[in-house]
């Protein structure tokens, strides 16, 4: 259960983060993102393996280091976290969140899945991949996961939104960032591209 409320918490401190540096348009946005995924994946590595992101949970499962039966859990308490979230910030916000301009994917089909697909796959890639190689007792993790989300954001967040993470485009959506009727691309986008890391990790030995 720890694990799952750490997931729960971890996302929702995250997806608080991301929502408000969007609705406050800072231009340190990106930053305060990245800053906040390295600072919570270090913090919640050592209980539940500082998914927050139920792209690299499923890459887990995919390369045997999560189980499959807790697939489920994590993504259900990601969500919550990210859901939970969004009430948070819109509560400080209000209609402020309303304001917010709609992403239009019409047209872009291509360009967000590939946005969405390459960064995800950056995600889901190096984090685990440090893990792996030994770097666990240090923040090296950590700081690849968040160099990773400021890298992908400032890259092409005008082009897909930034999310990398199915929870968040789920948070994005809730706040009106993202349109309902186009969720369904980042997160193939994302599922595509954590598959592709988890293959990609397993062929090298150093990382099996």
């Amino acid at each position: 259960m720890e694990r799952y409320l750490a997931e729960l918490v971890g996302t929702f401190l995250l997806a608080v983060t991301a929502l408000a540096a969007v609705v406050s348009g800072a231009m340190l946005a990106p930053a305060a993102v990245a800053a906040g995924y390295a600072a919570l994946v270090l913090a919640t590595a050592p209980v539940s393996g500082g998914h927050l992101n139920p792209a690299v949970s499923l890459a887990a499962v995919v390369r045997g280091r999560l189980p499959a039966t807790d697939l489920g859990p994590y993504v259900a308490a990601q969500l919550l976290g990210a859901l939970l979230a969004f009430l948070v910030v819109l509560g400080i916000y209000g209609a402020e969140i309303d304001a917010q301009r709609t992403l239009d994917f019409d047209g872009e089909v291509v360009a967000v899945f590939l946005a969405e697909a390459v960064f995800t796959f950056a995600l889901a890639f190096g984090y685990p991949g440090a893990l792996r190689t030994g770097a666990a007792r240090t923040a090296v993790p950590a700081a690849i996961a968040g160099l990773v989300v400021l890298a992908g954001a400032v890259a092409v967040g005008g082009v897909s939104g930034g999310a990398f993470n199915p929870a968040l485009t789920f948070a994005l959506t809730v706040a009106g960032t993202l349109s309902w009727a186009w969720i369904w691309l980042p997160l193939l986008a994302q599922a595509v591209g954590a598959l592709a890391a988890a293959l990609v990790l397993a062929a090298m030995p150093a990382t099996r």
